[in-house]
């Protein structure tokens, strides 16, 4: 059997490397277009991060497992501190702490959209700006969402 050389290893590296980010674009494309029609289903984020790990172990594009590592934290804080079910609430307080959520879920759902574009930019600088933004606007949205529902619930034992 013929072994690889090191310039064909490198193609071979480079095409597979192509391919996988390819494949996190569109894996983004659809996961924001569902969460932004269907926010209620939140069990996108987790199929999504899920996708994207498979997806990244298999690359060593920095940019793929950049977003593996963040999608991993950011789910991490999104359930374990607002997607938890309070059963003590009242039905005013859920509606209140699901259309908070929703919003988030459809912010999340545009910044995938935009990273999509993001990973797929040509030009460095570009991609690093709108890598850049999309992970910032992540942060700032989930912290605006736990102040917001902070003060709505101050006091309330939420």
């Amino acid at each position: 059997m013929a072994s690889l050389s090191s310039g064909q290893k490198n193609e071979w590296s480079s095409l597979k490397n192509e391919e996988v980010l390819i494949d996190t674009c569109i894996v983004l494309e659809n996961s924001g277009n569902s969460l932004k029609q269907n926010p209620d289903k939140t069990f996108v984020l987790k199929l999504t991060q899920e996708r994207i790990k498979e997806l990244a172990k298999s690359s060593n594009d920095e940019d793929v497992i950049l977003l593996d590592y963040f999608l991993g934290s950011f789910n991490q804080r999104l359930w374990f501190n607002l997607m938890v079910d309070f059963p003590y609430e009242d039905e005013k307080a859920k509606k209140i702490r699901i259309e908070v959520l929703d919003q988030l879920i459809k912010i999340v759902g545009n910044v995938f959209k935009d990273l999509s574009n993001g990973l797929g930019e040509k030009d460095k600088a570009k991609k690093a700006k709108i890598l850049y933004d999309g992970y910032k606007t992540l942060a700032n949205s989930y912290e605006n969402t736990i102040r917001t529902l902070e003060s709505l619930f101050e006091g309330k034992g939420i």
